[in-house]
């Protein structure tokens, strides 16, 4: 049980409900400005309200699983404090973009198809090899690698640009972040191939959305270095011919 009972000061969710006759706003005690916002909608479930729907799973920012939009913004439940609103409220909102599912549980099944649309996964050069490839530290490739490693594929980059392109529009930032290691990935048969098959769409993203797909990413990976360094090796791919 989430034990932030006994606390003089208290913070008020509105949530934003399935069921607009459900109960959106709740009173929550705070025990420490250590508290999240997850605890506090785990508290409001567990002491007056146990229908209201969020998902959650490792509560220390790995899983992405409780992303939701607070005040406006993509954030992690878990990993959001309540201490810096002390008194005020906190409106939560499922991520946009995303099939609703039950209050701010969102159907990700979108997500993951654009994913797979983009074909943003290994296609081996050489199906029966077993060796691990070596990559040195201080190569261009393990440098990029690893810039851009991180992604818990939450959804937030997805949900901050819901406005300008659907889900299942094209290569989504969380695609175009994958995309741009696989193609220094030396296992990975289909790069040239993935290129081509990628360029219209990597060219018609727009700086300004993705910067703020990048802004909001729990895990601080630099999607707008992805959209370039993916635009210059398509422009590389295309002199080679």
């Amino acid at each position: 049980m989430t034990d932030i009972a006994g606390s003089k000061a208290t913070v008020t969710l509105d949530v934003a409900r399935t069921n607009p006759a459900d109960r959106s706003h709740f009173e929550v005690p705070m025990q420490s400005a250590y508290a999240r916002v997850l605890d506090a909608l785990n508290w409001a479930r567990e002491n007056e309200d146990p229908t209201l729907g969020f998902r959650y799973a490792c509560r220390v920012g790995m899983c992405g699983a409780c992303a939701v939009v607070i005040n406006g913004r993509e954030a992690l439940a878990c990993q959001t404090s309540l201490g810096e609103i002390d008194g005020g409220t906190l409106r939560i909102e499922p991520l946009r973009g995303l099939p609703t599912r039950h209050d701010l549980i969102v159907d990700m099944r979108p997500f993951f198809e654009g994913l797979a649309r983009a074909e943003a996964a290994l296609r081996p050069r050489e199906p029966d090899r077993r060796d691990l490839p070596v990559i040195p530290p201080a190569s261009n490739e393990r440098t990029t690698i690893e810039a851009q490693n991180g992604c818990i594929t939450c959804g937030a980059c997805v949900s901050a640009i819901a406005d300008e392109a659907k889900v299942d529009d094209g290569v989504g930032p969380a695609a175009l972040n994958r995309l741009l290691m696989l193609a220094f990935e030396e296992r990975d048969g289909a790069g040239a191939a993935r290129l081509k098959e990628i360029a219209a769409e990597v060219h018609s993203l727009g700086g300004d959305a993705i910067a703020r797909a990048e802004s909001v990413c729990p895990a601080a990976i630099p999607l707008s270095t992805a959209l370039e360094k993916l635009k210059s090796l398509i422009a590389d791919h295309d002199d080679q011919g």
